[in-house]
């Protein structure tokens, strides 16, 4: 696609799920971080082909290697702890540090998405945005469309479990209910580039699941969260004794 026009260029963008234990940064270690390398390797260290964020620096050292070192989202931003909503995350004289780190981006992927909260997912979509605006066809009106998402970047993987670990200090989760909120009189309240973020997200056209686990050797344990996640079924006789 890349002869064809920034907007007739397909974009991929998917969610990987998985309980505890499926090992998903290691499918990601070892699959997707070897294909980048092959297909676009690195021009130079400031402007990579592929951007590997999370919401922490803990999260971040997880997934790293040697060859690929993730980043915070604000890292990934270039952004400080300010007001999250678009008029105050303009780039100013942060545009031409956007412009090399996201220029060459093939490959975005989000670890831990189930804790990045709809603000923060809003926040690194327009900064990325912001830093591709010249070579992408992308503004501040086309941004939130899931084909100019992240500046149209081609592949977009997330990865996580929202039934594990949620955004902290009661941020809200990209898979709030906006319909619930609305109907509780609270929706007017949320800014409305937080709500995009959350319809942005939901309408991530592929998802899968990778079920089976390797965190648990005793089979009780594996049993003991498999009905932990989903507590309407029958407790397994192993657990139930």
């Amino acid at each position: 696609d890349e002869d064809k026009p920034q907007e007739r260029r397909r974009v991929d963008h998917m969610l990987l799920l998985g309980a505890g234990g499926p090992r998903k940064p290691h499918v990601v270690q070892n699959l997707v971080f070897k294909a980048v390398e092959y297909i676009w390797p690195n021009e130079t260290a400031e402007s990579p082909s592929m951007l590997v964020v999370a919401s922490s620096n803990a999260q971040a050292k997880n997934i790293s290697t040697s060859q690929w070192k993730a980043r915070t989202l604000h890292n990934a931003g270039c952004m400080r702890i300010q007001e999250m909503i678009n008029p105050k995350m303009r780039p100013g004289d942060k545009a031409g540090t956007l412009e090399t780190l996201w220029g060459n981006v093939k490959v975005l992927v989000i670890e831990e998405v189930s804790m990045v909260s709809a603000a923060i997912y809003n926040m690194l979509d327009f900064r990325a945005m912001y830093g591709r605006a010249k070579s992408h066809a992308v503004t501040e009106r086309n941004y939130k469309e899931p084909e100019c998402s992240f500046g149209r970047c081609p592949i977009i993987i997330h990865l996580g479990d929202f039934l594990q670990l949620k955004p902290t200090g009661g941020a809200m989760s990209l898979i709030t209910n906006l319909k619930s909120l609305e109907e509780q009189g609270e929706l007017k309240e949320m800014p409305a580039e937080f709500q995009a973020a959350m319809r942005l997200f939901c309408k991530l056209p592929l998802c899968y699941e990778l079920q089976e686990t390797n965190r648990f050797k005793d089979n009780r344990l594996r049993d003991l969260m498999a009905f932990m996640r989903n507590p309407s079924a029958a407790l397994p006789p192993a657990i139930a004794r």
